[in-house]
């Protein structure tokens, strides 16, 4: 996917790490595994269908 999307002109971050904050205090870091021009996170996953538990996570 990295490839294809470079090919066609975006810029990519790979795992790159975000500090998460609850009430001001660190409580871990998220790692997404691509960030397509500092604008959507993409993290891809690979199953032999969708549930409903994961349209629902892709949902929010």
């Amino acid at each position: 996917m990295s490839i294809e999307l470079k090919r066609r002109g975006h810029s990519l971050s790979i795992q790159r790490a975000f500090p998460v904050f609850y009430l001001g205090e660190l409580i871990g870091n998220l790692v997404p595994d691509l960030i397509v021009d500092d604008t959507a996170i993409v993290d891809p996953k690979v199953v032999a269908c969708f549930t409903d538990t994961h349209v629902a996570q892709m949902v929010g």
